[in-house]
């Protein structure tokens, strides 16, 4: 009975795991595939370059929302809804492959339903981890998430690389196996934390959080403005690698996600 318990619990941590995963995948596994996106679909540099945006801006205006309504409705009903739309999203964004004419567009489609998805990974595991757990338990669980977040970032361009030597949209493929996996873990595995009794209005919600903004908007605006800068230089720096890895020195496919990897890792 403690062994069984014990397999349970396991199995619930590594199904939230995997949700910091599927964050990270979002755009980290398709650095190494951009150019061949941008040769298929016949993009400008800038289309290419929203591939990422189309992710990172749904996900980022879409968190504050997602929390209000795991609090109303429950976190772990929001991230099988947010797993599901991730699935979908990806289905979409592998399909626009097959399309001759506005191909852009359905892939534009496809990766903003799976950044809205993403809203409700990472956060609501955190939030959700520590509604169930308590104390160092509740510690070691959050450090156990960030070891998936940050394994995620290192084989992330490895993944995409390698799912991409049949095609490149095979890539797109591996978001519906990581979120199936999740999802069939957080069914099974993974309880509901506490909901309702802290639940406020939308009203409430944002008078509170303006007002929370407001009284620490000294320490705040910069976090915000360097945190902001940082990621936009990552992932600028690293989509100018992106090319200059393949058409400099002309390392493709799963070399060159292994060249990111050790970009990443140093």
């Amino acid at each position: 009975m403690i062994g069984e318990r014990k397999l349970k619990e396991k199995l619930m941590i590594i199904s939230l795991g995997l949700l910091p995963l599927i964050m990270v995948l979002g755009n980290s596994m398709l650095i190494p595939l951009l150019p061949s996106i941008q040769k298929s679909l016949h993009l400008s540099g800038v289309q290419t370059s929203l591939i990422l945006s189309a992710f990172s801006i749904p996900a980022a205006l879409c968190i504050p929302a997602v929390g209000v309504l795991s609090d109303r409705y429950g976190r772990k009903k929001l991230i099988i809804y947010s797993l599901v739309m991730m699935i979908i999203g990806s289905v979409i964004a592998a399909s626009s492959a097959s399309f001759s004419s506005g191909s852009f567009a359905v892939l534009m489609v496809g990766r903003v339903i799976q950044g809205i998805g993403a809203a409700g990974t990472t956060t609501l595991a955190m939030a959700l981890t520590g509604d169930i757990f308590t104390g160092e338990k509740r510690a070691k669980v959050l450090g156990i998430l960030e070891v998936y977040n940050g394994v995620g970032k290192v084989v992330a361009p490895i993944i995409g690389a390698s799912a991409a030597l049949v095609v490149w949209y095979a890539a797109f493929f591996v978001y519906p196996l990581a979120a199936g996996a999740a999802l069939v873990g957080i069914v099974m595995y993974v309880r509901e934390g506490k909901t309702g009794s802290d639940s406020v209005s939308v009203q409430e919600y944002l008078k509170r959080a303006i007002g929370i903004v407001y009284d620490k908007r000294k320490s705040l605006f910069p976090l915000f403005f360097v945190g902001g800068l940082g990621l936009f230089l990552l992932f600028g720096i690293l989509y100018y690698l992106s090319f200059l890895i393949e058409e400099t020195y002309h390392i493709d496919g799963f070399f060159k996600g292994t060249a990111f990897y050790f970009l990443l890792v140093r």
